[in-house]
């Protein structure tokens, strides 16, 4: 069974000790994975989106796969990704994926392009462990 990033990095921040978080992120490391935790905490990711909730039905079905197929066009909502897109088209974008997406997973989405961490317990510095060369050193 597939668990969905929201649920796989809410039992994370539930662990106990540093070390388990950067375990249990290494051991389960996935192109996915990598890719929200750099749209969170890499500064230099800048998300070409207003800061909030947009205005979205939330999809309350469960489909952990969903949020797995919908970072291959991150691209379409940072700067350099595609500047051709005018603004209420990208974030029009942004809308219809948090809507094909868990609703659990729409607010991680969400979370990540405020360059906010969604669970108290994962930080910069427990990625940076995990995955070395990730996120760049300040």
């Amino acid at each position: 069974m597939v668990v969905g990033l929201y649920e796989f990095l809410l039992k994370v921040s539930k662990l106990k000790k540093t070390q388990e978080k950067i375990d249990a992120i290494k051991y389960n490391d996935s192109i996915p994975l990598r890719i929200i935790l750099q749209g969170a905490f890499d500064p230099s990711v800048v998300w070409l989106l207003p800061e909030g909730t947009p205005p979205f039905r939330a999809n309350k079905f469960d489909e952990p796969k969903a949020l797995h197929l919908e970072v291959s066009k991150f691209y379409l909502f940072i700067e350099g990704g595609n500047n051709n897109l005018k603004p209420v088209k990208r974030e029009n974008l942004f809308i219809q994926m948090l809507e094909r997406v868990n609703e659990d997973d729409a607010n991680l989405l969400i979370a990540m392009k405020d360059k906010k961490s969604p669970f108290k317990g994962i930080t910069k510095d427990i990625v940076m462990a995990a995955f070395p060369g990730l996120l760049p050193n300040e």
